[in-house]
């Protein structure tokens, strides 16, 4: 009984030790592969429009300093040598209107503008080439101006090989919106809950909603807000969607 006993405490000490605590980071960073050799964490602050990058040690490595006025701008990739071959970071910024790909001095690299109102982005490895793959497109209909733009990038990607940068089934309606709306909604696998989030256009959230995977879609009632544009997005865990347009009336 006494061996049994030594034997039983000596796997419960090694089962403790096997996890050790290294750091903690808000809900709002994300991590990513940037080359073959280098792993980090990330988050973007967009009303400071400012990006930090910390090591795989959790030692702050850079902070970069975006030149742009939108404070309604969500990062959504960051890498090296993929847009150009300079070997500095690069990462993506969306917004309200906008596109951005921006260099470590805060610069633009690349920018479309969005002038539909349900917009996606990919990055996806292929024989030919890393392509970045920009998708408008109407929800609700077919419409002429439905496309999808593909771009050679210079670099390769480093991890998986298809990357989404937003979750498409997020879709307002009625829109524009009168007494109510209805969001749909999908949370990625292995998330159970997260946030709906609700700002107008100075980037200032006016809205706070639970949601979570035992249902797909929410009921808003819309009386209780001004007249006027807002912007809507999904956040779970370390995952942020597309910022999307609602028109309330």
């Amino acid at each position: 009984m006494k061996k049994l006993f030594t034997i039983c405490l000596f796997f419960v000490t090694i089962t403790t030790q096997a996890q050790t605590f290294e750091n903690s980071y808000p809900l709002s960073i994300n991590w990513t592969t940037v080359s073959s050799t280098e792993f980090v964490y990330y988050k973007y602050d967009k009303l400071e429009r400012q990006l930090t990058i910390y090591n795989h040690l959790h030692a702050l490595i850079k902070t970069i300093n975006v030149n742009l006025s939108d404070t309604t701008l969500n990062d959504y990739f960051l890498s090296k040598t993929l847009f150009n071959t300079d070997n500095n970071f690069e990462f993506i910024l969306e917004g309200f209107d906008n596109f951005y790909i921006i260099g470590e001095d805060g610069n633009v690299i690349f920018q479309k503008s969005i002038s539909d109102m349900y917009f996606q982005s990919s990055i996806v490895n292929t024989m030919n080439g890393t392509k970045l793959i920009l998708s408008s497109f109407s929800p609700y209909q077919s419409s002429v101006n439905d496309k999808r733009e593909v771009y050679a990038l210079e670099g390769t990607f480093f991890g998986i090989s298809d990357k989404k940068l937003e979750y498409e089934n997020i879709i307002a309606y009625p829109n524009p919106a009168k007494d109510f709306v209805k969001i749909d909604y999908s949370l990625p696998n292995g998330i159970n809950k997260g946030t709906l989030k609700l700002f107008n256009l100075n980037g200032q959230q006016v809205g706070n909603y639970q949601i979570g995977n035992d249902f797909n879609d929410i009921i808003i009632d819309t009386n209780k807000y001004k007249k006027g544009l807002y912007i809507y997005q999904v956040e779970a865990e370390n995952y942020t969607s597309e910022a999307k347009k609602l028109v309330i009336e």
